[in-house]
């Protein structure tokens, strides 16, 4: 995902959240001692914030940093399985299992469904 697209988004959430809060742009300036034309920037994305001005910004908003990341979402996201043996994951893969995991009621359903995707695995310990 290119870094702009970053930056407008994180912009925009800081933006939301902002107008959420009933805060002017100016007195959220004010309360993190930055020019109201700066906060303008970021809340644009024309700007980037660094990470300890986010990190300054969450805790002014009393929200923690990741706020600003929700709903970001990127085609070449991974995570980490944890097994350094083991391949990372697609982000929207995992999501799109969890969804429907979480969607099954019954406990010896779902302990049937993880001996099943285990049998699959390359690692059947996984």
């Amino acid at each position: 995902m290119e870094h702009n697209l970053i930056d407008k988004h994180v912009g925009a959430k800081l933006r939301v959240l902002r107008s959420e809060l009933n805060l002017e742009i100016a007195h959220l300036a004010q309360m993190l001692d930055i020019d109201a034309n700066k906060l303008h920037r970021y809340e644009a994305g024309i700007e980037r914030i660094c990470a300890t001005e986010l990190q300054r910004i969450a805790k002014a908003l009393q929200v923690n940093a990741t706020y600003f990341f929700h709903g970001l979402k990127g085609k070449n996201e991974i995570i980490s399985t944890g097994n350094p043996e083991a391949k990372n994951v697609p982000v929207e893969e995992a999501l799109e299992l969890m969804r429907a995991f979480g969607g099954i009621d019954d406990p010896t359903v779902r302990k049937q469904l993880i001996d099943l995707v285990r049998s699959f695995a390359s690692d059947p310990t996984a």
